[in-house]
């Protein structure tokens, strides 16, 4: 296992985590927001509409894909979304909003659960 170790990059932990530009509140705190669950376009993600309060230019920020039916659901509020990261994509030039991160587990804590195919999930 050990030479399988070696042949992989390692970077300090901050590199890893860079991805996130900070929280909604962090960034858009002095902005108005209007949350928008559905569009009336049918845009398969929920938004942020986010509008600065002097040059009343506004923004958004798209909700993740998994963060999407949680936020229709109302399984989480605008107001815990206030709270989560908020990713750049250099590729879109977007802002996206996901799910925070559980934290670090050791793997040693983990027990490991057998799995069993279901195959008319699979289908």
């Amino acid at each position: 296992m050990n030479q399988i170790l070696e042949k992989l990059v390692w970077r300090d932990e901050q590199t890893q985590n860079n991805a996130s530009v900070g929280t909604m509140k962090e960034i858009f705190a002095d902005f108005d927001f209007l949350p928008i669950k559905n569009s009336k376009t049918g845009a398969l993600r929920a938004t942020f509409l986010f509008k600065d309060k002097i040059s009343k230019k506004v923004t958004n920020v798209i909700c993740s894909e998994a963060l999407t039916p949680l936020f229709r659901s109302g399984k989480i509020s605008a107001e815990q979304i206030m709270g989560f990261p908020v990713i750049w994509n250099d590729e879109r030039k977007a802002l996206f909003v996901g799910l925070p991160s559980t934290g670090w587990v050791g793997v040693e804590t983990v027990t490991v659960q057998n799995y069993e195919v279901n195959y008319e999930d699979v289908a």
